[in-house]
């Protein structure tokens, strides 16, 4: 799976979305993050856009 964050109008920032997302995946331990990190690899891309933060 690739994850690309970046930021878009008044959204949060991409790249604070993705290292929660980040988290929630290397922390969480429900079934679904589980079966999910057993059956794909993750990518996660934090784009950083220097004038929209």
């Amino acid at each position: 799976m690739w994850i690309a964050g970046n930021v878009h109008g008044g959204e949060k920032s991409g790249a604070d979305a993705a290292l929660k997302t980040l988290y929630e995946l290397a922390a969480g331990l429900s079934c679904d993050v589980v079966k999910r990190n057993d059956n794909l690899v993750t990518v996660i891309l934090p784009t950083q856009n220097p004038d929209g933060r």
